[in-house]
This record gives C-alpha cells, structure tokens and sequence, in this order.
C-alpha cells in the first residue's frame, strides 16, 4: 500500500481579530514531488468586508482545491477559530447538525466552512498554531506587495516565484 503524501499548508493573512474590514491572505503549499524534489507553491488574493476567520476560511478553502492526492497535511495558521474546528472536529459535528452550534445558533460562516469541509474530507488534517519558517517572509510579501506608496496596492500586483495554476500532483 503507498503511503499518503505530506503536505504543510501555511497560511498568513494581513488582519488578526474580530474587527471587519478589507484584508488580505497568503497561502503556501509545501511537499515532496513523487521524484523526491522538494516543491512549494504559493498564492495570494483579497477579500472586502471581512473578519480574521473569513480569510483563513477562503486562503483554505483555496489551498486545499488545488490538491488531488489523499495526504496527510499540516495546516499552520494563527487563527484560533479554525485551528480549534479542525482540532475539535466541530466541521464534522457542524455538518452533521445541518450547520448549527451545539447552542443551536447558526455557524457563522457557514458556506465557507462547508466547502473547507468537503475539500479536506480526503485528507487527515492536523492544525498547528505555531511559529513557521515562512511566516516572517510571507507576512513580508504581504506588506511589500500591497502596500504601495499611494495606498492603492492590488491583489493581482504581487508576484509569485513558482507559482502554478490549477491542480497539483503529489
């Protein structure tokens, strides 16, 4: 039987907190080829009107629609509430629920999490809060990228060594 492959996703985003506004996100896939060539692949974007959670959900949601593979995948992100729902298992007990807390009120974010559910359910997902390698550079990228003299920095300006459109092959 061939073993799963390894993937690390990291995740960093230029807001943190409950307060909603505008914000950015960042994600980075990390993993060994088939070959046994180490491979990262990256891509960021923006999202209006929206909380810390919002833009871990779609960077996620995101990272895992490019993966084919059943893997086993680190997913690091500084953000609590998802790192809590992957750890706990509440997608599943959401899901289950039609997408209603154990206090019965509606989950917040509820599209977002469902598709975040579907695109993990081939892979065994452990979240992981702390520091990464990348997190200082990629939290670089964001602000060097974005943020332009006139204040007007847009999601398509940043560029992407290695970057590669569609799925990958692990």
């Amino acid at each position: 039987m061939q073993e799963s492959p390894e993937v690390n996703i990291y995740i960093e985003t230029d807001i943190h907190g409950p307060s909603q506004h505008g914000g950015r996100y960042m994600y980075l896939l990390e993993y060994v080829s088939r070959g046994g060539r180490p491979v990262t692949r990256q891509s960021c974007g923006e999202w209006t009107d929206c909380k810390e959670t919002e833009l871990v959900l779609l960077a996620a949601v995101k990272a895992f629609g490019r993966m084919r593979a059943s893997s086993v995948v680190d997913l690091y992100t500084s953000c609590r509430t998802v790192r809590c729902a992957v750890e706990n298992g509440w997608l599943d007990t959401w899901a289950g629920n039609g997408w209603v807390t154990a206090k019965g009120r509606p989950v917040r974010h509820a599209r977002l999490w469902g598709q975040l559910e579907e695109r993990m359910r081939p892979h065994l997902v452990f979240a992981c809060g702390e520091s990464h390698r990348y997190r200082k550079w990629m939290q670089g990228e964001l602000r060097k990228h974005y943020d332009s003299p006139d204040g007007n920095g847009k999601a398509g300006e940043m560029p992407l060594i290695g970057t590669e459109t569609g799925k990958i092959y692990i």
